[in-house]
């Protein structure tokens, strides 16, 4: 048996490396896809960027003289380097827009199977903890299954799949833990429903920080699979700290955001709740960070904006939204008395006009038997709650609608504006750690060190950004040694790897390619 796994394996190789030597004869092969320059100083990439940064109308009908063979550029501030997927630099559109929509399939398939089971377990299980348990655990799981959908798409920087991940997980997770429930619950049954809102909040303060700290997974990694590695490499491996995702942790805390901002009308407590959630959480991932979780690729900040204007504005527009709708239907029990009778009526002011307003009432489709003159069902210093409430969700709406257009005419007509000061710092005048250049690497999960794409002989080996104690050369990590050994010509007309160079011109920049 160990003999033909041990065949299979071999064959495998063998067809591995024809493939190899296959796309080494590609004539597109040493196609430019992007570049990237490193400057000495901060006042030199402003200016470059200043310079050479258009708007989409600008790069679209070249309108301006500074060109490139004929086409406008497009030039723009890079992420980290550590945070470049060299790997999906090439991928086609075509290819991308693909991968994510069976992605996004995929992520509202997981929305739809717990929207079922969520509806099963509360038609089936009468105690309301039983469902607040498993909404807590299924978010939970939530994120594994998202980046299993995600990991079928192609980024080129990791900001961006942070940020794909980031919506997907926030998407499931705001559906089950918040709407799902609202959905399914019947009008006049809102204390069963905050009962359940209650509970949540004891499940999100209590579940999700008890499992975290009492990761199985890393028990098992760091007491079962750790002392029983068969070689010193495989041991580390199960050392080097748990993975965790900048999206999912974000989700996490806009999870418990959103759930207290779109109940917190009728249940005030949600505000208490939400913080000491919140503060729980903070010195729970702060422990993990500190202690447990393994060291995560550095990344733009493109998730904490993201979340900053998309989810959180989305969350307080919901705030103000069911602020109106829930004054609007307050006591929830579909009776009104008038002239000293008590009629059933229709108090779902939600379904009618957007923002709901007091007069609303008399447009609602009511049951026979009400009198014609009946006005309503609010009393007058709940009309005016709804006037405000409504009002302020309509306005509050129109200002974000106006400022994220204002936003996307910004970006068509100019892209580029600086962040923060300039340090005054040159670039050789930096730490070690601080001035790693962009050096084409791609990273596998399975080996401690990532594997160099490129001929680095050009170029100070300092500047990689780690470094193995056991091979100062580097010659075991780079691609381009593999390829000699399979009796590639590397050193040829044909360029198969990326070019990386650094100049040295009287201290005044260095750049890498």
């Amino acid at each position: 048996k160990i003999r033909k796994e041990v065949t299979s394996l071999l064959k495998k190789l063998e067809d591995i490396k024809e493939r190899i030597v296959e796309l080494s004869k590609d004539e597109k092969i040493d196609d430019v896809n992007q570049v990237f320059v490193t400057f000495e100083t901060e006042r030199g990439e402003r200016r470059a960027l200043k310079a050479l940064s258009y708007g989409h109308l600008e790069r679209t009908f070249n309108s301006k003289t500074i060109k490139f063979m004929g086409k406008v550029l497009k030039v723009s501030e890079p992420t980290e380097p550590t945070a470049i997927r060299w790997d999906n630099l090439d991928e086609s559109l075509f290819v991308k827009i693909k991968q994510q929509f069976f992605s996004i399939l995929f992520s509202l398939l997981l929305i739809g199977v717990g929207f079922y089971l969520i509806y099963f377990i509360n038609l089936h299980l009468n105690w309301k903890q039983n469902t607040s348990y498993f909404i807590t655990f299924f978010n939970i799981l939530i994120p594994m299954f998202c980046r299993i959908a995600n990991s079928y798409e192609s980024f080129e920087k990791e900001g961006d799949s942070q940020r794909s991940l980031y919506f997907k997980i926030t998407l499931a997770r705001w559906v089950n833990t918040v709407l799902v429930y609202f959905v399914i619950t019947p009008f006049i049954k809102m204390n069963s429903l905050l009962e359940l809102v209650s509970s949540l909040f004891l499940a999100e303060m209590l579940i999700n920080p008890l499992f975290a700290i009492f990761d199985p997974f890393n028990i098992y990694y760091k007491h079962i699979a750790g002392p029983r590695a068969k070689n010193q490499a495989k041991m580390n491996s199960y050392f080097i700290g748990t993975n965790f995702s900048l999206a999912e942790r974000y989700t996490s805390l806009t999870k418990i955001i959103f759930l207290c901002f779109f109940y917190a009308t009728i249940l005030p407590a949600s505000y208490l709740f939400c913080s000491i959630s919140l503060w729980i959480t903070f010195w729970c991932d702060k422990y993990l960070l500190l202690r447990r979780w393994g060291q995560a690729p550095a990344s733009c900040p493109s998730v904490a904006r993201f979340s900053r204007n998309s989810f959180l504005t989305t969350a307080l527009i919901m705030h103000f939204i069911m602020s109106a709708y829930w004054w609007s239907g307050f006591p929830f029990d579909n009776v009104s008395e008038y002239d000293g009778k008590y009629y059933a009526v229709n108090q779902m002011l939600g379904d009618s006009e957007f923002p709901p307003q007091p007069e609303d009432q008399n447009k609602m489709r009511q049951p026979k038997g009400i009198p014609e003159d009946w006005i309503g069902w609010m009393s007058a210093k709940q009309e005016v709650i709804v006037s405000l409430t409504g009002i302020s969700s309509a306005v509050l709406l129109g200002v974000v609608v106006f400022l994220v257009f204002f936003k996307k005419v910004f970006l068509i007509i100019k892209s580029y504006k600086p962040q923060g000061k300039n340090q005054g710092k040159d670039y050789s005048d930096l730490s070690n750690s601080e001035n790693t250049l962009y050096i084409p690497e791609v990273k596998n999960p399975n080996l401690l060190f990532p594997v160099l794409a490129c001929n680095i002989s050009n170029i100070e080996p300092n500047y990689i950004g780690w470094e193995d104690p056991d091979d100062e050369t580097y010659d075991k990590h780079n691609l381009v040694s593999d390829l000699k050994e399979l009796g590639v010509d590397v050193d040829g007309g044909k360029q198969l790897f990326s070019i990386v160079k650094q100049w040295k011109r009287r201290s005044v920049h260095r750049a890498s390619f």
